[in-house]
């Protein structure tokens, strides 16, 4: 008899999210799910970003051989990437599977949700990465660029959704690179939903890439006009402005009236930095200017320029600068 995946373990905070499917968890920013022990070790971390999208870290090892099934109720677009492990989903209704296999990674659409199962050999570890949206939510995102999507995802984009459909490779460098800074993150809570939502941004964007190289579909290069440079300045402008509290990727793709996708590779060229790469650069800078002229202590300064643990902005200030705060004081 399969089992619930969702059904083998409880929530942090006691509710039941299981039916439905993981699209479904409300609106809190974090949830952590923990398999029973009666199962072996397993746990589930959701961060939402915003409605329809949601970034997770699934890690799970069965101490017997089991089946499993899950399900969702609604229509989805899903990104994965398998750090650890082997399993084929089978998908109700659907005569090819979807291979887990250790450094691949997938797209996933289905028009009215899923049910699928699979059956897990005891005692070994299982660690995948996805990245889910609502349809809507990623029209949302990638409307602007909708040209250079795979056909599935094309389709999607205007509103016909397969009944289901997926697509596998192996991951490139670049996608393990940047799964590993996510997994490897220390960040503080209080920057975490910047940091990951334009991680998992750049994640899809080089998904995205990664298949129209192998399709040989699209050029996938982008061109920077002159006005696109004073929209990228403009965008690092306001974040200056704000280091204690920046807008979102979303949102300061929006004030500036660019593509985020587009917004992130202009910060790449023109300051050799990510969005959120250039945040902190600017945040340390200017925590340094402020150190230097001993108005403030380092927890003043701190806490000034947007971070709220102090030792994490002592670690990023010395990595940067290679001297403590408290030795740049006036």
């Amino acid at each position: 008899m399969p089992h619930e995946f969702l059904e083998m373990g409880t929530w942090k905070d006691g509710k039941n999210r299981s039916r439905g499917g993981l699209m479904n968890f409300p609106g809190k920013i974090w949830a952590t799910w923990k398999m029973s022990d009666c199962y072996g070790q397993g746990s589930v971390d959701l961060m939402r970003f915003r409605s329809g999208m949601f970034l997770s870290f699934q890690k799970r090892r069965f101490k017997h051989r089991i089946k499993i099934f899950s399900q969702t109720s609604e229509g989805f677009i899903g990104f994965f990437f398998c750090l650890a492990g082997s399993e084929t989903l089978e998908v109700d209704g659907v005569r090819q599977g979807i291979n887990f296999r250790q450094d691949t990674n997938g797209i996933i659409v289905a028009r009215n949700g899923w049910q699928c199962q699979a059956e897990i050999p005891a005692d070994q570890n299982v660690s995948i990465v996805s990245i889910g949206l609502s349809p809507s939510a990623f029209r949302g995102i990638v409307y602007a660029d909708k040209a250079h999507l795979p056909s599935i995802l094309y389709s999607a984009c205007q509103g016909n959704l397969p009944e289901f459909e997926s697509l596998s490779q192996p991951s490139t460098p670049q996608i393990r690179w940047v799964l590993q800074q996510i997994i490897n993150s220390s960040l503080p809570l209080s920057q975490r939903p910047l940091y990951f939502e334009a991680k998992s941004l750049e994640l899809m964007d080089l998904i995205l890439d990664s298949f129209n190289r192998t399709n040989n579909d699209i050029n996938t290069v982008i061109r920077f006009q002159p006005g696109d440079m004073d929209r990228i300045y403009y965008a690092r402008e306001v974040m200056q402005k704000n280091l204690s509290n920046p807008p979102c990727l979303f949102d300061l793709a929006k004030i500036s009236g660019m593509n985020h996708c587009k917004l992130n590779r202009g910060f790449k060229a023109l300051f050799g930095n990510t969005v959120f790469g250039c945040l902190r650069e600017m945040r340390l800078e200017k925590a340094r200017q402020l150190l230097r002229t001993g108005k403030m202590n380092v927890t003043e300064v701190s806490n000034s320029v947007g971070y709220s643990c102090l030792s994490h902005f002592a670690k990023a200030f010395k990595a940067q600068y290679h001297i403590s705060p408290r030795s740049c004081l006036k």
